[in-house]
């Protein structure tokens, strides 16, 4: 099985990294809150890197995506690929899947970041808004 990323998933993890950044800037210069800036933007470029092997390219989960929650396998992909930990820590935290709550300001960062994404594709769709929905 080859993945595929979609052109909408790299949209994505772009533009959460780039708001991910601006946040981070903002709690620096308004706020005194340091960001590790390396940690923040490796964790928001990977976060979502289950998803080629949990989806399809021709639609639909596959049958890994069917079985684990999503991230499960970006935290196995991330400590193999010995990122640190902090990084791990963004991946396992960013989604409510796998009720893993962030513990650092960068995690928080990119949760709330991909929530809000979420929320406004969900908003344009008609779909159940991300981040009040159950799981």
């Amino acid at each position: 099985y080859t993945p595929t990323i979609k052109k909408s998933t790299i949209l994505h993890l772009r533009s959460t990294t780039r708001s991910a950044v601006a946040i981070a800037k903002v709690l620096k210069e308004l706020h005194g809150i340091d960001v590790n800036l390396d940690y923040l933007i490796a964790g928001a470029l990977l976060h979502d890197v289950s998803k080629p092997m949990e989806y399809s390219s021709q639609g639909g989960r596959t049958p890994l995506g069917q079985k684990i929650p999503h991230g499960s396998y970006g935290i196995a992909a991330a400590l193999e690929q010995d990122l640190p930990v902090e990084v791990v820590h963004i991946i396992a935290s960013h989604t409510p899947h796998l009720r893993k709550m962030p513990e650092s300001v960068e995690a928080i960062i990119v949760r709330h970041v991909d929530g809000l994404e979420a929320d406004c594709h969900a908003l344009l769709v008609g779909e159940p808004l991300f981040s009040i929905r159950s799981v």
